[in-house]
């Protein structure tokens, strides 16, 4: 079994050409309910979708059985969004190369409660990003090596109540020792000045999202 999972949301879905690329590289794929609508774009067939199937239609879930597709099927009230199911059923297999996709966008709720999953406590071990066409969302906990281009802007947020002794190497706005308080957004756009860039800290749960440069 490879390290790679990729997982497909039900929120906004780009580019279907970025998103094949990511798909043809995944070992494995899980659908989160209607992401599985998004896969006749790629010209893949999941998997595993998981989810209380409220957003297929019978026929949709028919189809994808008839297929060989795995699928498991969640009561409609439930804690953990399809999202949070799809993730750890990646994790409980065993993936710890786990991107994200069609997760932001939509609404606002769930873009959020997506964007929270990259804290997941069980995730500590893996490495996991929120992509599309634009941008890549993830976390650092201890330390993290970039690569990006120059003028890529990359942005640092506190998802813990303090992020502490951070360091940055290879961006305009350097920090050293630097803290960040939840709720105060002061690491907003900052830039690549190499190809590559460091961060590293001390103490806390610190969001990244990098922003991809257009040509």
């Amino acid at each position: 079994m490879g390290n790679s999972c990729l997982i497909i949301s039900g929120g906004y879905f780009q580019s279907a050409a970025y998103y094949k690329e990511l798909a043809k590289k995944a070992d494995y794929v899980i659908c989160a309910d209607g992401g599985a609508r998004y896969t006749a774009a790629l010209d893949i067939i999941p998997d595993l979708v998981v989810g209380d199937f409220d957003s297929l239609t019978v026929q949709e879930l028919d189809q994808l059985i008839s297929n060989g597709v795995k699928t498991v099927r969640y009561p409609t009230e439930k804690d953990f969004t399809d999202t949070h199911i799809a993730l750890l059923e990646a994790l409980e297999r065993g993936y710890l190369e786990v991107d994200i996709i069609a997760a932001l966008g939509g609404r606002l709720d769930h873009t959020i409660a997506n964007i929270m999953l990259l804290a997941l406590p069980t995730g500590q071990e893996a490495r996991i990003r929120i992509l599309d066409e634009n941008q890549e969302l993830f976390l650092v906990r201890h330390r993290v090596v970039l690569q990006g281009r120059i003028g890529e802007t990359i942005s640092l947020f506190p998802l813990s109540e303090y992020v502490k002794g951070i360091n940055t190497k290879g961006l305009k706005y350097p920090l050293q020792l630097g803290t960040f308080k939840l709720g105060v957004p002061i690491g907003i756009s900052n830039e690549f000045l190499e190809d590559t860039a460091e961060i590293e800290l001390e103490e806390g749960l610190l969001l990244v999202i990098k922003n991809k440069k257009q040509t």
